[in-house]
């Protein structure tokens, strides 16, 4: 008798036999998408709220949130993600310290999922995106790769 993975691998469509690619719009432009290691995509979250009604509850959604997405990110010895970032986190205030209006910082990530052959699966477009947490740089003494989980806030997906 074979295993689930064994059956899983040997469909016509394996399982964990996918592709992706990855670009950003950003206000500071692009980065190369080698220098991303992981991707998150966040699907909605439903928030839910009730209401009495003859001694009896009964829910309905409330509001619906993505949240946030965490995405690896390398880091060269030119240290191109971390000014790529912090450029872009110097978009969200002005000269005197004020935040600016959400549309000068956000962007657009695009994540496209791919076949084994190349052809994209599905699109999905990270709209209103903009790093919330970019976290300390790991040094260590073994002298490891660098790299960093970047948070970023999604407003929403387009899936298409």
């Amino acid at each position: 008798m074979s295993n689930w993975r064994d059956l899983a691998q040997n469909r016509p469509d394996p399982l964990l036999r996918f592709y992706w690619d990855i670009s950003f719009n950003t206000p500071v432009g692009p980065i190369p998408p080698e220098f991303v290691e992981e991707v998150n995509v966040p699907l909605p979250k439903y928030e839910s709220d009730s209401a009495t009604f003859q001694a009896r509850k009964y829910y309905f959604a409330k509001f619906e949130d993505f949240g946030v997405t965490t995405i690896k990110f390398y880091v060269d010895v030119n240290c191109t993600v971390i000014n790529w970032l912090r450029a872009w986190q110097g978009k969200m205030k002005a000269d005197n310290g004020n935040y600016v209006t959400p549309s000068v910082y956000k962007g657009v990530i695009t994540v496209l999922s791919q076949d084994p052959t190349g052809a994209t699966m599905k699109t999905y477009k990270l709209k209103g995106a903009f790093p919330t947490q970019v976290p300390s740089i790991p040094f260590g003494s073994t002298g490891d790769i660098v790299s960093l989980d970047v948070e970023f806030s999604i407003d929403s997906v387009e899936v298409t």
